[in-house]
């Protein structure tokens, strides 16, 4: 199966609103230490089936000059910038 890419206009929309999100915006120093320009966007996930009350954290990232992407779940930890974010930065600075 082949993907349809986006429409131009929403495709750089994404990207704009993805860099913000590491350039000034949740994940901002979270990948200090990784090579290229990465996009990201972080989340929590509030799941009431966890025993203790913690949300999930979540962080999707991606690379163009690498030419990858990586997609990270904590579960019954905090907030995506704080729990997910160093393992993306973790995976994109060691490629």
């Amino acid at each position: 199966a082949t993907a349809t890419a986006l429409p131009s206009g929403t495709d750089a929309n994404l990207k704009t609103l993805m860099r913000a999100v590491v350039t000034g915006g949740t994940a901002a120093g979270v990948f200090s230490g990784a090579p290229g320009t990465v996009y990201a966007k972080t989340g929590t996930a509030e799941a009431d089936a966890n025993k203790d009350k913690k949300p999930n954290a979540w962080m999707v990232a991606y690379d163009p000059q690498l030419d990858v992407a990586v997609g990270v779940v904590v579960q019954d930890s905090g907030f995506g910038a704080t729990f997910a974010g160093p393992e993306a930065a973790y995976v994109l600075s060691h490629l």
